[in-house]
């Protein structure tokens, strides 16, 4: 059978100009275009051969991490929605982002996405663009395997592998990016445990910037020798299961944590080895489709993807007029003008306006299955009609999502939602979003009450765990361990009467994006 990562080494022979790819677009490349791989939705102001050679270099990166992490490239996922932009007010149009913020990555239950900025605020030490992708889709990429791996492994792995070079038949790994090693030549360290027991939620930018730093550092040394290696996958398993990241450690790969500080100040002075793998590729690469977006798409497409996330300041009046006044200029022929003003009035302002602007959609893109979404939402909150009809109304729009585009997750997690609680296809739904986003903890709490309903209490726990034992799990993974410890215990009343605590309060935040409201 042939190797997964057969196709590399003509994609490195192709692609090795792409390590460019996030350098200002030319004069020539002032408009925004859309490049669509099977993995992934790359927008830009770019030309479309930079996003054509961006998406073959990261379809051919997706099966690198799946050859590292054990996991199979086959497996249906949510496309991951990247944009590429200049400017950090760009990236985040009503939030502004902390200098030296260069990059994120989002997975809640409206999108899945992640922005790298040109020139970001600027921070204490620069960045590279492409370091900056690399690093954000490995987020993507592990989310989807081993969402409960510990903080400093998420973020140390995904340093180590942002700086991946292919080169001829060979894949190298463990350069050091230069922001790294300013970190940890120039700041003071993290003590180990510290780094190991480290929570982002609650710790100061400084912090958060050398546990990035150790945390790179920690997985290098790790994947230099394979008998550390296989200590690690012993503790990340550990970690997987519950356990604390500092025992685990201590346990699974050395007991003196002191020694092991030392042993990485002197692998630091040693130069830093790299790793060379071999790399294969098939007989020719697939085209890679790259269309055209609206004129418009440079001062509207942020401002619609941080609808779709929910990241809106208090001040949501200023927001919709902010809205209709850069609809306006844009035109009523925009398209992506009349998708953004739909959200914003759906969300905002009022439904009715947003119904009729997605049906004026149905003329400028009649199989765009962002129409028959927001015509669905629009449905549910029009307050015309008898409920049961309008219902009908948003799953006959969301089947039409699902007929447009198989793999769409939202679509399956809505349709489930608006199923009875013991309705026949409700759990069917869930565990296929799911399986197409696991990165998105709404879906995965969804999908576990499905289940502990169904009498299928084991099975939930087992969904839940990525949940509970996720770095930086906020509400969602409070909750989570809530109920994981009363689906231990086998007791489906107090699992269940956990969701409808949950219910009858507010709608709690989480790191990754909101707790289900609609817990049932």
């Amino acid at each position: 059978m042939r190797d997964p990562l057969s196709w590399l080494r003509f994609a490195v022979r192709l692609l090795l100009p792409a390590l460019l790819l996030l350098a200002p677009a030319s004069a020539q490349a002032s408009s925004w275009h859309r490049a669509d791989s099977a993995n992934f939705r790359i927008h830009g102001e770019r030309t479309p051969d930079e996003l054509a050679a961006t998406a073959r270099l990261l379809e051919a990166f997706r099966l690198l991490v799946a050859d590292l992490t054990g996991t199979d490239p086959a497996q249906p996922a949510a496309r991951l929605d990247i944009f590429l932009v200049r400017s950090a007010e760009q990236a985040s149009p009503w939030q502004p982002l902390r200098a030296g913020v260069a990059g994120f990555y989002r997975a809640d239950p409206g999108r899945i996405s992640a922005v790298v900025i040109d020139r970001p605020p600027r921070g204490p030490f620069d960045v590279d663009p492409r370091e900056v992708l690399l690093h954000e889709v490995t987020h993507h990429l592990l989310l989807a395997s081993r969402p409960a791996d510990p903080a400093w492994f998420v973020e140390g792995f995904a340093d180590y592998l942002s700086t991946a070079r292919f080169e001829g038949n060979q894949v190298q790994l463990g350069h050091a990016g230069a922001n790294r090693l300013a970190w940890l030549q120039r700041a003071a360290w993290l003590p180990l445990q510290q780094v190991l027991a480290f929570d982002p939620d609650r710790a100061p930018p400084a912090d958060v910037a050398r546990l990035y730093a150790q945390g790179w550092l920690l997985v290098h040394w790790l994947h230099q020798d394979s008998a550390r290696l296989e200590r690690l996958q012993a503790y990340l398993r550990a970690c997987a299961a519950g356990a604390d990241p500092v025992e685990a450690f201590r346990q699974h790969v050395a007991a003196d944590l002191e020694s092991v500080e030392t042993d990485l100040r002197a692998y630091l002075a040693s130069g830093l080895p790299n790793t060379s793998r071999p790399a294969t590729v098939p007989d020719r690469l697939a085209s890679v489709p790259v269309s055209p977006l609206p004129a418009s798409a440079g001062s509207l497409l942020m401002r619609l993807v941080a609808l779709e996330h929910g990241l809106l300041p208090p001040d949501r009046a200023r927001v919709l007029a902010e809205v209709r006044r850069h609809a306006r200029r844009a035109g009523a022929e925009d398209p992506l003008a009349l998708q953004l003003l739909a959200r914003a009035e759906l969300m905002l302002g009022d439904p009715r306006h947003a119904a009729r602007l997605a049906d004026a959609l149905s003329e400028a893109v009649p199989n765009d299955p962002d129409r028959w979404r927001l015509l669905a939402e629009a449905a549910l909150a029009v307050p015309d009609g008898a409920p049961a009809a309008r219902r009908d109304t948003a799953r006959r729009a969301f089947a039409r999502v699902l007929l447009a585009d198989p793999r769409d997750w939202r679509a399956m997690h809505a349709l489930a939602r608006l199923d009875r609680p013991d309705g026949p296809d409700r759990l069917a739904l869930l565990l296929a979003a799911n399986r197409l986003a696991p990165q998105v903890r709404t879906i995965a709490l969804d999908a576990a009450v499905a289940l502990a309903r169904a009498g299928q209490l084991p099975a939930a726990a087992d969904l839940l765990g990525a949940v509970a034992h996720a770095p930086a799990g906020g509400a969602a993974g409070a909750l989570a361990r809530r109920m994981l410890e009363h689906a231990d215990r086998g007791d489906a009343a107090a699992f269940l009467w956990e969701v409808r605590s949950v219910q009858a309060a507010a709608t709690m935040a989480s790191s990754q994006g909101r707790l289900p409201a609609q817990l049932r």
